[in-house]
């Protein structure tokens, strides 16, 4: 890892909540394309107002084949991701609007 491509945004909350939903879209979208490519750490509050932090990816080959459990089918919440982390080997969710930090490194060989 070279710590020049180490990428770092922090306090990301504040900015989403008090960006347009174009912006937000547009933001969902990068984030999830960075997902898509590479293992990224977060940082987020969780729903108990505490503090996690999570390397979580969505690079195929990282991640298990989706498993359905129920029958039952949601409906999709625009704010909330779907991601799996890494260190815990599951499936975990965030909230957008809950992001506190996002670090990654540019071209990370995984």
């Amino acid at each position: 890892m070279q710590e020049d491509n180490l990428m770092e945004l922090e306090d990301t909350s504040t900015w989403y909540s008090q960006a347009k939903p174009a912006d937000q879209a547009q933001f969902r979208q990068w984030l999830k394309g960075l997902l898509q490519s590479e293992s990224v750490k977060l940082t987020f509050e969780k729903v108990d107002g505490s503090q996690r932090v999570m390397r979580a990816t969505l690079k195929s080959g990282m991640v298990p084949l989706y498993e359905r459990k129920t029958e039952r089918v949601r409906t999709p919440n625009p704010e909330l991701c779907s991601v799996f982390d890494l260190d815990k080997r599951e499936w975990r969710s965030f909230r957008f609007d809950k992001i506190k930090r996002i670090e990654f490194t540019l071209g990370e060989e995984t």
